[in-house]
């Protein structure tokens, strides 16, 4: 399989994609090291539940939320390059403009 270039995408909170693998199968779009940020434990050796994430080229680069009092916010989990940040809160946008109009 190809890896995706310059795509991004949000997904929302227990979205199929990110909930339907089992922990070691997780690898192929987040890092093991990052699983404990993108899953919200829900019991000890459970895999917990998943929050909404931002994918960049097929990879988590960040979670998101929003709320009607807060907004939309963009929770980086590195570094992302301006462009990619900027695409990525233009779309978080979109939800939100979405979710409140």
């Amino acid at each position: 399989m190809k890896p995706l270039k310059n795509a991004i995408a949000l997904l929302p909170r227990w979205d199929a994609y990110t909930m339907g693998y089992a922990p070691d199968g997780r690898r192929r779009f987040v890092d093991p090291d990052l699983q404990a940020d993108v899953y919200t434990p829900i019991g000890t050796g459970l895999p917990g539940d998943g929050n909404p994430v931002a994918l960049v080229d097929g990879r988590v680069a960040a979670l998101w939320t929003f709320s009607l009092k807060e907004g939309a916010e963009l929770h980086p989990l590195d570094t992302l390059a301006a462009r990619t940040r900027k695409r990525l809160e233009v779309k978080l946008q979109e939800v939100a403009d979405l979710l409140t109009g």
